[in-house]
């Protein structure tokens, strides 16, 4: 894996229950997108790195995050799976931390 080192306080994570799609029944793909209000929640994150100046967490915590205060993602691995992306949290609207991973 290629290094990154956040600045200032920042935090990246890797999201737990990584966005993607849905097929019904019928076969039809849904997007995330369209999967309506279920899809509109807070996500658990492992924090992967910590800027120098960040206090409050440090990697191998778990914290969870609102809807949409994450940045779009970077594949650092260079594979195409929504796993194996990191994202930048906004580290000022937290509303949790872990230090087991709540989805076991």
């Amino acid at each position: 894996m290629k290094t990154i080192t956040p600045i200032r306080d920042n935090v990246i994570g890797q999201m737990l229950e990584p966005v993607g799609d849905e097929r019904t029944v019928n076969g039809l793909i849904l997007t995330e997108k369209n999967l309506g209000e279920e899809s509109i929640r807070p996500r658990w994150f492992l924090v992967t790195h910590c800027g120098p100046e960040q206090t409050d967490m440090t990697p191998g915590m778990y914290v969870l995050v609102p809807h949409g205060r994450w940045s779009r993602g970077l594949n650092l691995e260079g594979t195409l799976r929504e796993a194996d992306k990191l994202f930048l949290l906004d580290n000022e609207s937290l509303m949790g931390t872990s230090d087991v991973n709540p989805l076991d």
